[in-house]
């Protein structure tokens, strides 16, 4: 059943923006290493006057909900997120989805936990986020991937700022906010409105983790001949990221079904030696991964086999 909005909806949440009246800003820098896994740090920060942020915010709105930019302009549907990533389309995956859990569960901590009073000195920070709750409790946390503090100090040119009948060179760092976002959570969902969402939640470790899950599951229950190649070649290119659409349904009916073993090796070049798959190359083992994760069809007037992005039924 399907869990999250159209593009209709997904404006009406922003146009509904204007009503909220509290909104925080902060910095957020993510580090990511193979001992600590991903790590988030927030520094909040206040901008002055006082209605900066709210007018920052309905700047946003307007951006998407009018104009050359109106979000049915830009985007063509909302679907679900499977690795594939079509340039129209927006994005969505439950923060309780095992790919996100846990590092959304350490984005959101640091969110509501930020340093508040350490001065800002490292000023390299991976982008930052808008946070709002209206009076019915919904949240919503509006995500940009950028560095926003930009230095104006030049090594080969002084600039300088007109303000009172005179230009002051600029000296200080500059912080900058853009009327796009790369990210929105609403509540239990996210939103990934371009490829950016993606680095947010270090998705490549958590394609790898999978990707080594279905490995060990294949190895273990004894469908193929060679099992170091087909790790290898299971593991390695954009193969990872396939395992995303892996098939557990029809996974399962191969391994209780030799009939329909034999008949898709056949359609699909994957030899049988005995019962199991022949992955002793790099060629049969990439063509056993397609098929695995519905990256395989027949083309219907050659009868040839294709790998496609992604398998849909017809609506």
């Amino acid at each position: 059943m399907k869990s999250y909005m159209n593009l209709d909806e997904l404006k009406e949440i922003l146009v509904n923006l204007a009503q909220i009246e509290n909104w925080s800003l902060q910095l957020f820098r993510m580090n990511s290493s193979k001992d600590m896994g991903i790590t988030y740090y927030t520094r909040e920060i206040s901008l002055h006057p006082d209605d900066t942020l709210k007018n920052i915010v309905e700047s946003i709105v307007e951006h998407y909900v009018q104009g050359k930019n109106e979000i049915n302009n830009i985007y063509e549907k909302i679907e679900q997120y499977d690795g594939v990533n079509i340039g129209r389309y927006i994005y969505h995956i439950s923060i309780d989805d095992p790919l996100i859990k846990e590092q959304y569960n350490l984005f959101s901590e640091s969110i509501y936990n930020p340093d508040t009073e350490v001065p800002i000195v490292d000023k390299k920070f991976s982008g930052y986020i808008i946070v709002g709750n209206d009076k019915e409790g919904s949240s919503i946390k509006m995500i940009s991937l950028q560095n926003p503090i930009s230095s104006y100090r030049h090594r080969t040119k002084f600039q300088f700022l007109y303000g009172e009948s005179r230009y002051e060179e600029i000296k200080d760092d500059v912080l900058q906010i853009k009327k796009y976002i790369d990210v929105i959570i609403f509540n239990d969902s996210c939103y990934m409105f371009n490829l950016n969402g993606e680095k947010l939640f270090d998705f490549e470790r958590a394609y790898k983790k999978i990707c080594q899950e279905r490995i060990d599951m294949v190895k273990n229950d004894g469908l193929i001949s060679d099992e170091d190649i087909f790790a290898k070649t299971a593991s390695s290119k954009h193969n990872p990221r396939k395992f995303l659409s892996f098939s557990q349904e029809h996974y399962e009916e191969l391994l209780r079904n030799i009939n329909k073993r034999i008949e898709l090796g056949i359609k699909f070049d994957i030899p049988i030696m005995g019962e199991k798959y022949n992955t002793s190359t790099e060629q049969y083992s990439n063509n056993l991964v397609k098929l695995l994760c519905d990256k395989a069809m027949i083309e219907p007037f050659e009868q040839k086999p294709m790998e496609v992005e992604a398998a849909k039924s017809w609506r």
